[in-house]
């Protein structure tokens, strides 16, 4: 799927935050990210451009360094088909197909961070594959099944689970893994949704600004439960804070589920 097929929806923030927006013909999708999250990518930077070559470590959190690296997918991931949803600017995916050898997939609907990605990654990685697309759109186009499917604060918890959780395990194999983490919803002044809905969030954006994004606020019962119900198994909950902060004061919660053998 190329950028121009889809392009990012900044239009409420062009003149402020995007003035080189993404272009290319637009196209309807049932579902998309929100305009904060193109809007943030136009602005953010993590710093990773002064580095050379993919990063040494998969981060799962919000303190890099801290929490499991891919070996949370599994021991051996050469060969393996993995997706990653929401990839951003693709240094996950890199590290997979760069430290790991796996035949690695990142996409984000965002055209501005896949062209980050393929700038920064596929002239030196050819199992390293970015496209642009929202998530449902993507699970939902025919192709083999995937050995594993991640997500790093991307697509799982900003869009409705039970859209997304079915999709995702139907394009996993029989014992494929899906593991993805999602900001801790007991962090600092948050609370998980009473009924599942999703709950309004703030997306700070250098500036700074406040824009508004959605979340669907779960604890980790709650998710866990989720799982189950659209046929994983081994449901693994993992939670992590920020070091030199309360152990009271988390920030992270990472799930591990297996698709149930058919």
């Amino acid at each position: 799927m190329s950028d121009q097929s889809y392009s990012c929806r900044c239009d409420h923030f062009r003149a402020l935050l995007c003035p080189r927006v993404c272009t290319g013909p637009k196209r309807s999708v049932r579902r998309h990210v929100e305009s904060s999250w193109c809007a943030y990518a136009h602005r953010a930077t993590d710093g990773s451009e002064a580095r050379s070559g993919a990063p040494t470590k998969m981060e799962w959190t919000t303190a890099p360094g801290t929490g499991p690296g891919a070996e949370l997918i599994g021991d051996d991931l050469r060969g393996w088909r993995i997706l990653e949803l929401g990839c951003g600017a693709g240094h996950n995916t890199a590290h997979l197909a760069d430290r790991h050898a796996a035949r690695a997939v990142g996409i984000d609907a965002c055209a501005h961070q896949i062209r980050r990605a393929r700038s920064r990654y596929t002239p030196q990685l050819s199992t390293a594959v970015f496209r642009c697309s929202d998530a449902l759109t993507a699970l939902r186009v025919p192709g083999p099944d995937y050995d594993a499917i991640c997500s790093v604060f991307g697509a799982v918890g900003l869009i409705d689970p039970d859209h997304l959780l079915p999709l995702i395990v139907r394009r996993l194999r029989p014992g494929g893994v899906l593991a993805f983490s999602v900001p801790h919803p007991f962090r600092p002044g948050h609370r998980p949704s009473p009924d599942g809905s999703p709950v309004p969030d703030t997306l700070i954006v250098p500036g700074p600004l406040h824009l508004p994004v959605s979340r669907w606020e779960l604890d980790a019962n709650r998710w866990a439960d989720l799982l189950t119900r659209v046929g994983t198994q081994s449901v693994r909950i993992m939670e992590f804070g920020v070091p030199g902060r309360p152990p009271a004061a988390r920030a992270t919660l990472l799930l591990r589920a297996i698709k149930a053998s058919e």
